[in-house]
């Protein structure tokens, strides 16, 4: 049973690249060759990342744009590790397809026992069932860990803390906390005036005082209310001074 990844998409590389470029992180960087999911591309955007405050961001904008790996009983490429074969070998404990290719190289050196061709016709459904199954251990303890923490949070409501704008909408501005604690922002509370959305760009603008939202821009918020059953924070802005 191998572990594949398959290249990104080129319309998920291309949905990003408009925000990646008002980063200014494409110099030397090739557009076509970024879209096609050159490996070389990529790589010169995201060791620029460590250095810039909206690195972070970006770093997952990428993550975001890149396909899901995958349990398969074919040997294809994993594109994240450039690596034209690979398996989960190490943890047993932890899961099961690891127990599968042990149970093969056992197969392989000491010889078939009487269950080996039942085994081998399973793999291909044992396979696509340990990929769902991880999807959704994934999805749980994500949504358990945001609860947790917007729990934790609960303590801190009216201090204002720092910030970084992780996504943009109609409704408002998405801010992620230092401690990775995410919430929004709503619209109201960036004042009276009208502010337009732009899909492309990502951003929000003032139509009376020009005042621009983007992603990656670091924001002082205030921690408004900690309701853990939303499992994100609601913000409002800071005071300023």
């Amino acid at each position: 049973m191998f572990r594949v990844h398959a290249a990104p998409s080129p319309d998920s590389l291309a949905a990003i690249l408009p925000i990646i470029r008002e980063f200014d992180y494409l110099d030397d960087v090739d557009s076509e060759a970024f879209i096609a999911g050159d490996s070389f591309e990529l790589q010169k955007v995201l060791a620029r990342c460590g250095e810039r405050t909206e690195g972070q961001l970006v770093t997952q904008l990428l993550l975001r744009a890149m396909q899901r790996a995958r349990y398969s009983e074919h040997c294809d490429p994993h594109y994240a590790l450039s690596s034209e074969a690979y398996c989960h070998f190490t943890s047993p404990i932890r899961r099961y397809p690891d127990l599968v290719v042990h149970r093969m190289l056992k197969t392989r050196i000491f010889g078939r026992s009487g269950t080996f061709s039942q085994q081998a016709d399973s793999i291909g459904w044992l396979a696509e069932h340990s990929s769902q199954m991880e999807r959704i251990a994934e999805r749980v303890a994500a949504e358990t860990q945001e609860i947790k923490l917007v729990e934790y949070m609960q303590r801190f409501i009216g201090m204002t803390m720092n910030g970084l704008v992780c996504g943009i909408g109609p409704n408002g501005l998405y801010v992620q906390l230092d401690n990775t604690a995410e919430g929004l922002l709503p619209i109201r509370e960036l004042g009276s005036e009208y502010f337009s959305f732009d899909p492309e760009l990502y951003l929000l603008l003032g139509s009376e005082s020009g005042k621009c939202y983007r992603l990656g821009q670091r924001i002082r918020v205030a921690i408004a209310a900690a309701p853990p059953h939303q499992r994100r924070l609601e913000f409002r802005l800071a005071p300023k001074g």
